[in-house]
């Protein structure tokens, strides 16, 4: 399971179009990386996922998620005209 926040816990997706934005680039990121997606739970500040890893494991985690949080902050930041303000915070991984 991994469990990724907002910086501060601010509520960066609180919209439908945020959310639809995240949700796309999420779902084509598990599939080029190679994640099976089991369930997942998108909120205004964080989201959760279960999936099942590839052979790379983290290695892939991390690529995916850091190009996720960079693409969706950079997104947002052009919606809020807030170019370079930190939106996520971190992701932590149980197995």
């Amino acid at each position: 399971m991994v469990t990724a926040g907002t910086y501060l816990k601010r509520p960066h997706l609180k919209s439908r179009k945020r959310l639809r934005h995240f949700c796309d680039l999420f779902i084509a990121g598990a599939e080029k990386h190679g994640w099976k997606l089991q369930a997942w739970a998108v909120l205004a500040n964080h989201y959760h996922f279960v999936a099942h890893s590839p052979d790379e494991g983290k290695q892939s985690l991390s690529t995916w998620l850091g190009d996720l949080h960079r693409d969706t902050a950079v997104f947002l930041n052009k919606l809020d005209a807030t170019l370079g303000r930190q939106v996520w915070h971190n992701y932590f991984d149980t197995p």
